[in-house]
């Protein structure tokens, strides 16, 4: 076997971690305790030992099953209901939520800083996914009349400041253009299947 430490089953591990953690605390020697452990069947290597003493200290779990191993989530349940409570509601009022804004909701509002990755892992657990946004928000869309009295506002303040000349014969044109051909792809956070 490649790995001899991987045949150790999990609860075993967690003792022998706690066991070294402790022989370390009363000022053994990493070398002796190997000794022991070799004498009583388990032939751990001292990089894993290191290792499991290091997990032991911080209090994480050196094996476990699925959902119990690793280091404690930044967020707990309750936040992350928060977060995903959070992104909905900006849903609701049609605004567009990215990863950063969920960031940035997690430390002013929850107090925590989370990375990028922490945020998508807990949203996805709440049943929330960062999509391309196939159409656009309602908040975007401008009826005609809008946008020709939005042109209208403008060339009345430039003409105003001096930057359009009175004369209309020295104005050679204004162009705006709105195409859909564009390679911008709007990405939200938003529910699964919504």
């Amino acid at each position: 076997m490649k790995y001899n430490t991987c045949a150790i089953p999990p609860g075993e591990r967690n003792a022998i971690a706690r066991l070294f953690a402790a022989w370390r605390r009363l000022g053994g020697k990493t070398g002796d305790f190997m000794e022991v452990a070799e004498e009583t069947g388990y032939s751990i290597p001292s990089r894993t030992l290191s290792d499991w003493h290091r997990r032991a200290r911080e209090g994480v779990v050196v094996a476990a099953g699925h959902k119990n191993c690793g280091r404690r989530s930044a967020l707990c349940e309750e936040q992350g209901m928060a977060l995903a409570g959070h992104v909905l509601a900006e849903n609701d009022k049609n605004k567009v939520v990215t990863v950063n804004d969920a960031i940035t909701f997690a430390g002013d509002v929850l107090g925590v800083k989370v990375s990028s990755t922490t945020v998508t892992r807990v949203l996805h657990q709440n049943s929330i996914t960062n999509r391309i946004s196939k159409t656009c928000t309602s908040g975007s869309v401008l009826t005609r009349g809008e946008r020709v009295n939005i042109c209208f506002k403008w060339l009345k303040a430039m003409r105003n400041s001096g930057n359009i000349p009175s004369d209309p014969s020295l104005l050679g044109s204004i162009d705006f253009t709105f195409t859909r051909h564009t390679t911008f792809r709007l990405r939200t956070l938003a529910a699964k299947g919504g």
